[in-house]
């Protein structure tokens, strides 16, 4: 059973669907999951594969769209890690006051940036009693120069101070498609085979600040402030987000409750196929266990 919901962040309106086991009739309230999207990402697009597999589990499953993306408000295409945080905040209050949901079992789950996202939510929201997080990372600007020489990160610096000077003093921002911010083969042959089935969604183009506010995400900095259980999932052979960001975020964690599973996948099989079957279970366990 699927429900159309729309909420509010900061005055945007944005726009989400609540996924209900099959044959829930109301009269007792279930556990949530709400699932964040990762980097221009929007809630038809993979999420879906997860939602199903939790709500076939007795589990409400909320995805929904950041704003600026998909059916919500918003300056189109604009990533401000920050403000998607806020709007993973505004989901939790208003999923909460659903009356198909038991405010007292709310998960979080993340996927990519949308996992540095969940976990810098969880820091700071006491709401979150479980939280998965998949293919994410601990240090954006780590994470964005893995394998660069220091004069290729130089010269990537200067060129994003360069971009963030024209547009404080001009109001001039560079717009770019996401194939040429997500350059890696993985990303290509995600974008060639995907555009067909999503092609407003992904020939969205994206401020080239955006690459900056990335750099400056860096979750696990405040990750000692998590003191729920979290299940953490890398991919071996991710070249967006490389599998050591996912030890870097396991190290970092303090909670008593964590646990870390690498599988053998790519950044985007890992939605898809036998990774899926085996990413998902893995997460339901783990709810099955702390939500």
């Amino acid at each position: 059973m699927l429900k159309e919901l729309e909420f509010y962040s900061d005055g945007y309106k944005l726009k989400g669907n609540l996924y209900l086991p099959k044959g829930y009739s109301g009269g007792t309230q279930l556990p949530a999951i709400i699932l964040c999207h990762g980097f221009a990402g929007i809630k038809e697009l993979l999420l879906p594969n997860f939602a199903l597999k939790f709500a076939e589990e007795g589990y409400a499953v909320f995805t929904f769209d950041y704003r600026g993306f998909g059916e919500s408000d918003g300056p189109q295409g604009q990533i401000i890690p920050e403000e998607q945080v806020r709007d993973i905040r505004s989901a939790i209050t208003f999923i909460s006051s659903q009356a198909e949901i038991n405010s007292s079992r709310i998960g979080l789950w993340g996927t990519s940036l949308g996992g540095a996202n969940a976990l810098i939510a969880s820091a700071n929201d006491e709401r979150v009693k479980a939280l998965c997080i998949q293919i994410a990372f601990g240090d954006g600007e780590r994470n964005n120069t893995y394998g660069l020489s220091e004069m290729e990160k130089t010269k990537r610096r200067e060129s994003i101070n360069k971009s963030l000077l024209s547009a404080t003093s001009k109001n001039k921002i560079m717009k770019l498609p996401l194939k040429k911010i997500l350059s890696d083969d993985q990303s290509q042959k995600f974008f060639e085979e995907y555009s067909p089935l999503f092609p407003e969604a992904l020939k969205v183009k994206v401020p080239f600040t955006t690459i900056s506010y990335i750099d400056e995400w860096k979750p696990e900095k405040i990750s000692h402030k998590i003191n729920i259980p979290v299940l953490i999932v890398g991919a071996a052979r991710d070249k967006v987000n490389h599998s050591g960001e996912s030890e870097k975020i396991y190290s970092s964690l303090t909670t008593s409750e964590k646990k870390i599973i690498m599988v053998d996948s790519t950044h985007y099989d890992i939605y898809t196929g036998d990774a899926l079957q085996k990413v998902s279970a893995e997460q339901l366990k783990w709810y099955d266990l702390y939500l």
